[in-house]
């Protein structure tokens, strides 16, 4: 057992170290600081180890920052490896389950309890990381009620090879396994709640070679959200969590990979309903100077408002090349004539150097104006070589600029090589 009330900074069975310290378990903690640099283990961890090492049961408490519960802060010349932590962490700022701030390595390491925090950076088993974190688990849920930088993980850090299944809920930059960072090779299964920039996998990042199976939701009116980074790139990634943001009008850049991006999308599959405001696709809400390319959307699309597609809502001089979408597009606006450039692929298009090529669409299309079986709107740029097998379903508005490749063409090459089959009619 061991029970610490300090008013003192560098909190802990030892405060400050230099050194190893390994192989050493506490149960039962009661840990309650008022200053910074407080934990189970080690305060302030300035160069050296903590080897496995773990807590328990117990609870860590602190009105002030950097709070963990085998490590407060650990700096650059640091390893903390193979430990883990069971007692429930509650602080202010850079809160995480394991280590409250690191600039060194955490391998190996895993959360088990609830932590949580009231202003940034809180993390399941790192509050915040300017190092590496790799091989960690987390299983408890996270919360942070004020501010932003929330995550399974980290609540800010790059992240690999890590797992989280605790939910996640925050405010802005909220993820599945980082509220702000790169992700590689990871996974979340918790729902992830946030208002804006929230990802499955994270809040805000580029992510690779990881799935997320966690419904992503949003509490109010927001933007940048997606099924595994709100705002970023994303290769050989994976969704299957529903993404919901029906609250308000005002919910935009909704994707079931990513929000909104200005780097590649490559080879990743959405499964998973999503649904938003406007700017809203089943792999990205918003793409701008990029590509998105070989990516498969399965899950039904809709939204209140305008710029939806089955695989991109909005397409900023950037091209969408070699994707499928198999599952329905709906803009379904309590005002109809807001339910504007809805396509199978790509709900609006504008740029010289934008390109929708080779893709297919085997799903229906429904709105009021605009709506297209490959785009719905297109201002400047070239379609060509795509497929469209569905019909195209529009709300009271016989005029309203429909076609089986494209709704609306303001000035765009449209190639003679796109084929589409299906009815045009009113739903």
């Amino acid at each position: 057992n061991l029970t610490l009330n300090s008013t003192s900074e560098y909190t802990g069975f030892v405060g400050a170290l230099s050194g190893t310290i390994q192989n050493i378990n506490f149960s039962n903690v009661s840990v309650t600081a008022s200053h910074r640099y407080a934990a189970v283990i080690v305060g302030d961890l300035y160069s050296g180890s903590v080897k496995n090492c773990n807590v328990l049961s117990g609870t860590i408490t602190s009105s002030a920052n950097y709070l963990g519960a085998v490590v407060g802060r650990a700096r650059k010349d640091s390893e903390i490896s193979s430990c883990s932590n069971y007692a429930a962490v509650s602080g202010k700022q850079y809160v995480g389950g394991v280590v409250g701030q690191s600039a060194g390595n955490v391998v190996n390491c895993s959360n088990y309890s609830l932590v949580s925090g009231n202003s940034y950076c809180i993390g399941g088993v790192v509050g915040d990381s300017n190092g590496t974190i790799s091989n960690c688990f987390n299983k408890g849920d996270i919360t942070s009620t004020v501010q932003s930088n929330t995550g399974g993980i980290a609540g800010r850090g790059s992240v690999s090879s890590s797992q989280n299944t605790g939910n996640v809920t925050g405010i802005s930059y909220t993820g599945g396994i980082t509220g702000y960072g790169d992700v590689t090779d990871s996974e979340n299964s918790g729902v992830v709640t946030g208002t804006s920039y929230v990802g499955g996998i994270t809040g805000s990042g580029t992510v690779s070679g990881s799935d997320n199976t966690g419904s992503v939701k949003t509490t109010k009116s927001d933007k940048y959200v997606g099924g595994v980074t709100g705002n970023g790139g994303a290769s050989e990634c994976n969704n299957s969590g529903s993404v919901i943001c029906h609250v308000g009008n005002n919910t935009h850049y909704i994707g079931g990979i990513t929000g909104y991006s200005s780097k590649p999308v490559t080879n990743c599959k959405n499964t998973a309903e999503v649904s938003g405001g406007r700017f809203v696709g089943g792999i990205a809400g918003y793409v701008t100077g990029t590509s998105v390319t070989g990516c498969e959307n399965s899950g039904e699309v809709s939204a209140t408002q305008w710029h939806i597609g089955g695989i991109v809502g909005d397409c900023q001089n950037s091209t969408v090349t070699g994707c499928k979408n198999i599952a329905d597009v709906t803009s379904v606006a309590s005002n109809t004539k807001d339910a504007t450039s809805v396509g199978g692929i790509v709900g609006y298009v504008k740029g010289d150097s934008a390109s929708v090529a080779d893709n297919i669409n085997e799903a229906d299309i429904t709105g009021y104006r605009a709506l297209g079986g490959i785009v719905g709107y297109i201002v400047s740029g070239n379609v060509s070589g795509n497929k469209h097998k569905g019909n195209i379903y529009w709300l009271d508005n016989p005029e309203g600029y429909n076609g089986l490749i494209v709704g609306l063409n303001e000035g765009a090459t449209i190639a003679d090589d796109n084929e589409g089959t299906g009815s045009v009619m009113q739903q």
